[in-house]
C-alpha cells in the first residue's frame, strides 16, 4: 500500500534537524552582523583620525579637545588663567587673525559648551574660513574636515548658545556631537594628548566616564609617556553596548594617575571597557588585544 507525507517520528527527525541548524547558524549569522558593526566603527575611527591629521597639517597644531582644570577642578579658561592653557596657544597659532571680541565670546560662550566629544565636531566642522571671525562669521562659510552626516549630530546636553554675537546681532550657536553608527546614544569622543591629565573621572557623563588609555608597560618613569599616543590623541567609541565604563583614576597631590586602565594588558578594565574601540586598536575591540 502507498504512504502519503510523513510519520511522526520523520517529522520528529527533521524538527530535530532543524533546530540544530539553527543553534548553530543563528550565533554565527549574529556573530558576523557584530564584527561588520564593528568594523564599519573602526573604519570611521580611522577616517575621523585622518580628518584631525588634516586639520593638523593645515593649522599645524592639533586640536584641543577642551575642557581643561586645574587641581582643584577649576575651569582654566577664566580670564587670570586662560594664557596658560593648550586651547589659548592654540588660537594664537591657528588663528593669529581673530578679533579680540571674537577671541571674548569663544572664552565666555564657546569653550564652556565644549567636551571631548563637542569639541571633535567643532574643530573639524563648525571653524570658517574668516580669520578674523573664525568661530562666528555671518558668511557662514564651513571649512569641512570631516563629512559628519546630519542625521547622526546629536547635542545631548541641550547647551545652545541664543544672544548676541561679537558683533551685537542676534546669535543662535549648538554645539552637536556625533554618534558611532551602532553605539546606541553614545558619541565618539576625543582626548588631546595635551590634557589627558585633566580628563578625569566623571568628565563625561554620556555612556559613562571616560579617561585616556595608559599602555601596558607599568615601569615608565615619565608620566605623559605611559599613555597610549603620548604625543598625539585618543579617539574612544563606546562599542555597541553604548557604555564607555568607569573610570578609575585618582589623583594625589602632584597630580600623579595611580589606576589607570593599561592597553592592552587589560587593567582596570570594567565590562563596558572590553568592546570599546579606538584609534590606536587597528579596528579591533579592546578585549581582542587582551592576552
Amino acid at each position: 500500500m502507498k504512504r502519503n507525507g510523513f510519520t511522526l517520528i520523520e517529522m520528529l527527525v527533521v524538527i530535530g534537524i532543524i533546530v540544530v541548524l539553527a543553534a548553530l547558524i543563528i550565533p554565527a549569522a549574529a556573530n558576523a552582523v557584530s564584527s561588520a558593526r564593528n568594523a564599519t566603527m573602526g573604519i570611521e575611527i580611522g577616517e575621523l583620525q585622518k580628518a584631525i591629521e588634516r586639520y593638523k597639517q593645515e593649522k599645524g597644531d592639533y586640536p584641543p579637545s577642551m575642557g581643561e582644570i586645574d587641581a582643584a577642578g577649576i575651569s582654566l579658561y577664566l580670564p587670570a588663567t586662560r594664557f596658560t592653557t593648550v586651547c589659548e596657544r592654540h588660537l594664537r597659532k591657528c588663528y593669529p587673525k581673530m578679533t579680540n571680541s571674537e577671541k571674548q565670546f569663544f572664552y565666555d560662550e564657546i569653550a564652556p559648551r565644549l567636551r571631548g566629544d563637542e569639541a571633535l565636531v567643532f574643530w573639524l566642522g563648525m571653524t570658517q574660513a574668516d580669520e578674523r571671525n573664525p568661530f562666528t562669521s555671518r558668511a557662514a562659510n564651513y571649512k569641512s574636515y570631516f563629512p559628519f552626516a546630519q542625521e547622526r549630530l546629536t547635542d545631548f546636553d541641550g547647551d545652545v548658545f541664543t544672544g548676541n554675537g561679537p558683533d551685537g546681532q542676534p546669535l543662535t550657536m549648538t554645539f552637536p556631537s556625533f554618534k558611532p553608527r551602532y553605539a546606541k546614544e553614545t558619541p565618539y569622543v576625543y582626548i588631546d594628548s595635551r590634557t589627558y591629565a585633566m580628563h578625569r573621572q566623571k568628565q563625561y557623563a554620556i555612556g559613562g566616564e571616560v579617561q585616556a588609555y595608559f599602555n601596558e608597560n607599568a615601569s615608565s618613569t615619565a608620566t605623559q609617556q605611559h599613555y597610549v599616543n603620548p604625543t598625539t590623541f585618543q579617539i574612544i567609541c563606546a562599542g555597541q553596548d553604548g557604555e564607555f565604563g568607569e573610570a578609575f583614576d585618582q589623583f594625589d597631590n602632584n597630580n600623579v594617575v595611580l589606576q589607570p586602565k593599561r592597553f592592552k594588558a587589560g587593567i582596570n578594565y570594567t565590562g563596558e571597557d572590553k568592546d570599546n574601540l579606538t584609534n590606536f586598536g587597528d579596528g579591533k575591540r579592546l578585549v581582542d588585544h587582551m592576552p
